[in-house]
């Protein structure tokens, strides 16, 4: 079932906070929509492929008490992505997760080879799992099929970039 933005934030809430425009990498409505479904859901642990400069980790730790932990998973500096468009979020040298790194909950892995160097048990089970990293169809279902392998019964994966033309996302979801 298909819901509208309006119909959601009746469901979930509004996701919104005061000072959340400096943590806004994804966009308002896809922060809102991330915000809303932890507050609902109350996660205690998260894992977020593609956690580039941190923000959306950094607003999560602030928003949501309940996480006691926080995977950022990214590539290392240097990093040639798959599709071009994506070479921008590559991060720079110390700048991976640098927005959430002071936070006790929050936990960086760096990854040559990107998240699909990982296994299922390299990773603890989580209650939220997070989709931002490579926006290539094969990398996209490799990443799905691991965030499936750690979701608990009743967790949430949640995707960034439907409707964006520029990756693959659309191919992989649909």
């Amino acid at each position: 079932m298909i819901i509208n933005a309006s119909m959601f934030h009746r469901l979930f809430g509004e996701g919104e906070a005061d000072g959340l425009a400096d943590l806004d990498y994804a966009g308002p409505r896809d922060r809102q929509t991330l915000l809303a479904l932890a507050r609902t859901f109350h996660p205690k642990v998260v894992v977020e492929i593609g956690v580039q400069r941190g923000m959306t980790a950094a607003m999560l730790l602030r928003e949501c008490p309940s996480i006691e932990r926080y995977i950022g998973i990214d590539v290392p500096p240097g990093f040639v992505p798959p599709l071009p468009g994506q070479a921008p979020e590559v991060p720079a040298e110390g700048a991976a997760g640098e927005l959430a790194k002071d936070d006790p909950r929050f936990e960086l892995m760096l990854c040559e080879g990107g998240s699909q160097a990982l296994k299922p048990e390299d990773l603890p089970t989580a209650d939220l799992v997070y989709l931002d990293g490579s926006h290539k169809r094969e990398d996209l279902e490799a990443d799905t099929a691991l965030a499936r392998a750690i979701v608990r019964p009743g967790g949430l994966v949640v995707g960034h970039d439907y409707n964006n033309r520029t990756v693959e996302v659309n191919e992989v979801v649909d």
